[in-house]
């Protein structure tokens, strides 16, 4: 394994750990950028150029998140990932990919991963979807639940009363940020910054639009709704029993 650990991002105060990233591509090119782009951050990072080496890296030391690629060389970046959550590993895992369908990014999702990056890739939203994972710890739970609504993390479904529900990525996003803090108002804000990370903002009315599309999914066929807007705040999800 080719070991390319830099930027200890600690200052002269040694008792602080920076935090460590595995990047895992058989690109030396990408996985240089990467490597150079998390030590001007911050973080330590080491570098596997192959599946094996990666999960041989993972077996000797651990690490804070895992920047992962698809398409590798021996063990694709999907089994790895797979490989690692039936072991029980809960690192939150990057999926970096060259494909672009909702499927490539949804099949990333159900083998486990935490979020996705599409090459070639912007720094900045790298670097804000891996505070992003980061932030939100590890994969200690297989789903969320609120009243009838399940989401699956692993498998990327959500179902409520039994049917399941369709949703895009950025629904799903959405739909977990909003029931990870649920019974609490989640500013447009909040999900600007961490469901769309700010800059992929285009237009004023992105968050209403697909806040309106889940509605539809979640809400619109079911006798109690649990989506709320907070005029002047937000949105809430709640289960209708617990509301004040």
């Amino acid at each position: 394994m080719r070991n390319a650990r830099s930027g200890s991002g600690v200052g002269d105060d040694s008792t602080v750990r920076a935090l460590s990233v595995l990047i895992v591509d058989d690109d030396e090119l990408v996985a240089a950028t990467l490597r150079d782009c998390l030590a001007t951050a911050g973080y330590e990072s080491d570098v596997s150029l192959s599946g094996a080496e990666a999960l041989a890296s993972l077996d000797e030391r651990s690490f804070d998140a895992i920047l992962l690629d698809v398409v590798l060389p021996d063990i694709d970046g999907l089994e790895i990932c797979r490989t690692l959550r039936r072991r029980g590993v809960t690192i939150p895992v990057l999926m970096l990919t060259g494909l672009a369908s909702p499927n490539d990014a949804i099949a990333g999702l159900d083998a486990g991963a935490d979020g996705y990056v599409t090459k070639p890739f912007d720094v900045g939203e790298l670097l804000a979807r891996l505070r992003a994972i980061l932030r939100r710890g590890p994969a200690t739970v297989s789903a969320l639940r609120c009243s009838s609504l399940e989401l699956n993390l692993y498998r990327h479904l959500a179902r409520r009363d039994g049917r399941d529900i369709p949703l895009s990525t950025r629904e799903f996003e959405l739909l977990e940020h909003l029931m990870r803090h649920q019974g609490k108002v989640v500013t447009r804000d909040d999900l600007a910054e961490h469901v769309w990370q700010r800059s992929l903002i285009d237009a004023s009315n992105v968050i209403d639009v697909t806040i309106a599309a889940l509605r539809r999914k979640v809400d619109r066929d079911f006798a109690l709704p649990l989506i709320e807007t907070i005029v002047g705040r937000g949105y809430r999800l709640a289960d209708p029993l617990d509301r004040a």
